[in-house]
């Protein structure tokens, strides 16, 4: 049962995620500032990790157990999650730099120009709440992956 609730967790912070980032964008569009890569990057690989977990979910308890399977189903399974691992942490980094970048909501800028966003409290809010999101989901794939390895 341990496998499913964290399967469930990524898929759930995954789905917030997408949902932040939706809202992200549809603000972004409103005021005229750029959507930021972390963004756009959210809903890349949030759509395809929903996908994903719920393939894999339902692959993991309707096939053979893991430790039947060949070695290299195994392996593609784990370096699958260490894809989304390697994607969701780059994510992660684009989600704290558009937190402290001076050109972008949450910062009060002396700078002006195309690209350059005024300080917007409910664009920053949610830029706040995406990079939590990102950081559960992240500890989430790592929790899978170690399960994943140890099975």
């Amino acid at each position: 049962m341990v496998p499913l609730v964290v399967r469930l967790t990524v898929l759930t912070f995954s789905a917030l995620a997408l949902g932040l980032a939706g809202t992200i964008f549809h603000k972004a569009d409103r005021t005229n500032c750029s959507r930021g890569p972390s963004t756009y990057l959210a809903v890349v690989v949030d759509v395809v990790a929903i996908i994903y977990t719920v393939c894999i979910t339902y692959d993991e308890y309707t096939s053979k157990p893991l430790g039947l399977r060949s070695h290299r189903a195994k392996m593609r399974l784990i370096f699958l999650d260490l894809l989304f691992i390697v994607f969701d942490s780059a994510n992660l980094s684009l989600a704290f730099e558009a937190l402290y970048d001076d050109r972008w909501a949450c910062r009060e800028s002396q700078l002006s120009g195309p690209g350059v966003c005024e300080l917007n409290h409910d664009m920053c809010v949610r830029q706040k709440a995406l990079t939590a999101t990102l950081l559960v989901a992240l500890v989430a794939w790592l929790v899978t992956f170690g399960i994943s390895t140890l099975r």
